[in-house]
This record gives C-alpha cells, structure tokens and sequence, in this order.
C-alpha cells in the first residue's frame, strides 16, 4: 500500500496518491500539523493539490489522522504505512478547506471510503485467496460499500451483502459517548464495546489494539 500511496516518482509504484485524491477518498488532514510552508500554498490555493510528493510530505509531519508513514534511512523514502484508531473515528472541521482543519477526535468519518481506499492496493491476493474468490471479485466488494462504512466481519464470515441483496458494511459509530456503555449495539451482535474494540484491534489493525499498527 505505501508504495502505491508515493507512486514512482516518490520510490513507489504507479502514478501515487495525490492530496486531492487522497481527501476526495474521505482522508483527514490535522492543519496543525501541515508544514507552515505547505499550510500557506493550501490557504492561497496555490499548494499543487494534484502531486503525490505533497502526501508524502505530510505523512512524514505525521498530518493525516489516524495514518503514520515510515521512512527508510534516507528520511525520504515511504517504506510503511501505520493505521490508529482515528482514521475512523476522528475527522476535522474543514476549517483550511473541506478535509483540512483542526481534529474533531471520537467523531465518526462519514467521508472516508475505507471500500476504495483498500480496493486501490496492487495486491488483494492475500484476501482472494482467504475468501477464495478472484481479485476483481474482492474489489466489486469492497466499491459496493460508499463512504462511511465498513465491514470488520468480511474475512471471518465471507458474507459481503446482506440477505436484502445490499452491502454488509456497516456505518461508521462515533466513539465518543460511550461511558459505562457495556454493550455493542451498532450492529446488534458481537458482544461488548470492550470485545469489538479488541476484535477490531487484533483481526484489523494487526495485534497492537490501539496503538499504531504497520501494513
């Protein structure tokens, strides 16, 4: 995925994930974090919105919620990507432009795309082969979910679409609120809010609950 999002130019693959992309796929980006000198370029319109080396920039001052960029030796180089629970479930309040402002943490993002974002990896071979269907299968799946939703039960059940016929995802809960909340309601099943949390923890972000995970 990280050599997707820096795109050949940047060390990567393809043509890279430009800022505009990015925020058109519902990613969030902390406008205290912006670099002063891209924060300006944003502010006058003047920032080359279309250029993947821009993203870079940005993970690297760690500015888009809920996603962490590794770098290689040279300090340039994208050689990871690390997921945190806020890339969900934080958002900002579009205060420099719709996508860019200050953080608004436990607020669901109802823009992010999380379908399409997964869906743009050059390799789903992992999960075909878990669901055993063909790559093209797994990205039909994943673009029929729309922004703010998202299935954590796809690669334990294999069951993409409800018995309406529509998608399985399920909306993006806010995760603020839920004091002495002991029971997982969102979806009617799968227990408490404790379970979910370490359900979502272990089998999505890769075993470190809510710190930063690395794919």
């Amino acid at each position: 995925m990280h050599r997707a999002i820096a795109g050949s130019a940047n060390g990567g693959v393809g043509p890279g994930v430009s800022p505009k992309k990015a925020l058109e796929l519902g990613l969030k980006v902390d406008a205290l974090k912006v670099p002063p000198p891209i924060a300006t370029l944003v502010a006058t319109g003047k920032a080359n919105m279309d250029d993947p080396g821009v993203t870079v920039a940005l993970l690297k001052a760690n500015a888009v919620l809920g996603v962490t960029g590794f770098f290689g030796p040279d300090g340039k180089t994208l050689t990871g990507i690390g997921i945190q629970c806020s890339l969900c479930h934080s958002t900002v309040d579009d205060k420099l432009q719709p996508g860019i402002g200050l953080r608004l943490d436990g607020w669901p993002n109802r823009d992010l795309n999380i379908g399409a974002i997964v869906a743009s990896a050059p390799d789903l071979s992992a999960f075909a082969k878990l669901l055993q269907v063909d790559e093209a299968t797994v990205r039909k799946v994943l673009m029929s979910r729309g922004p703010g939703k998202y299935d954590a039960e796809l690669n334990q059940d294999g069951k993409a679409l409800r018995p309406d016929g529509k998608a399985a995802a399920t909306l993006i809960p806010a995760a603020f609120g839920l004091a002495s909340v002991n029971n997982h309601t969102w979806t009617g099943a799968w227990g408490t809010v404790s379970y979910w949390n370490a359900y979502v923890a272990n089998t999505q972000m890769r075993g470190r609950a809510h710190s930063l995970t690395r794919a």
